[in-house]
């Protein structure tokens, strides 16, 4: 029973420190919010924070992955919604979709570069579960799409690859800041080049 009401408690602590943290990303910037204010404002010690979230590059990740999941099942449903439509027509909506998503999330992306700068324990963009969820739906579409004719035979796997490297946030946070596009060009700019180049008859 004791050990019951120990992981329950692991558990609202959990929810308290996601929420605490969500609300406070929100007010004041993910960059501006330091993990003691966090602890503070959610009325609880900085040890019980850190023993679980090690820096706040953990603690984003989590926030991100639980909203990553209503993102996902958002997604998925348009595509069961839209399976009958042109696979060229679906692959639109889901990148439109997708840097909307991204530019939502760009700040977070600061904190996850300027930590991994340091730190031996690196985000691998690749292996994230955002990453090899649009690879996995890049692929099946581009699949779809050869298979009834309506792109010529391509390598499925590269092109989903090169597609993902291309929205690396990284090159994302480039053109927004040093280069100055808006998200709506580069959103625009990467959607038509892909269209050109994957559906050119």
């Amino acid at each position: 029973m004791e050990q019951r009401s120990e992981r329950r408690d692991a558990a609202e602590h959990r929810k308290l420190i996601l929420r605490t943290a969500n609300h406070l990303f929100v007010k004041h910037g993910v960059e501006s919010v330091s993990m003691h204010q966090i602890a503070k404002t959610a009325g609880i010690g900085q040890g019980t924070l850190y023993r679980r979230y090690s820096s706040k590059m953990d603690l984003c990740m989590e926030l991100l992955n639980d909203e990553f999941k209503r993102f996902t099942e958002e997604l998925n449903s348009y595509l069961e919604a839209a399976a009958t439509l042109p696979v060229q027509e679906r692959l639109t909506t889901l990148m439109s979709r997708w840097f909307d998503y991204a530019a939502e999330k760009l700040e977070w992306f600061h904190v996850f570069k300027s930590t991994a700068s340091c730190s031996a324990d690196e985000v691998k963009y690749y292996k994230v579960p955002p990453c090899l969820y649009l690879k996995e739906v890049l692929e099946r579409l581009l699949q779809e799409a050869v298979d009834s004719g309506e792109i010529q035979p391509l390598d499925v796997e590269f092109t989903a690859f090169s597609i993902i490297t291309g929205i690396n946030p990284e090159a994302f946070i480039h053109l927004v800041q040093d280069r100055n596009y808006s998200i709506d060009q580069i959103k625009t700019h990467f959607i038509s080049l892909y269209r050109r180049t994957i559906f050119a008859t």
